[in-house]
């Protein structure tokens, strides 16, 4: 194995030790279809950047209207989880 390889592999668990399971939940009140939202499940090194994470995931899924509705006024719920359940 060449030393970048070497140091790659030891990066890589290092991170596994540090990363931990957080479930981010959006809820915004909709025009046409009252309360919606949606909440991701990812892992993440820390609460701030697990919810920059799960944002940009979710923001691409909306619609521009549903985008202008949810800027208005969007909750954010950040939960840092155990495993997988």
């Amino acid at each position: 194995m060449k030393p970048s390889t070497l140091v790659l592999v030891a990066f890589k668990i290092i991170e596994e030790a540090y990363m931990a399971h957080f479930r981010v939940e959006f809820r915004f009140d909709d025009r046409k279809m009252g309360p919606s939202g949606n909440t991701i499940r990812l892992e993440s090194t820390n609460q701030p950047t697990a919810i920059g994470k799960a944002t940009r995931q979710y923001w691409k899924t909306l619609t521009r209207k549903e985008r202008f509705d949810a800027g208005r006024k969007m909750t954010v719920v950040c939960i840092r989880y155990d495993g997988e359940g």
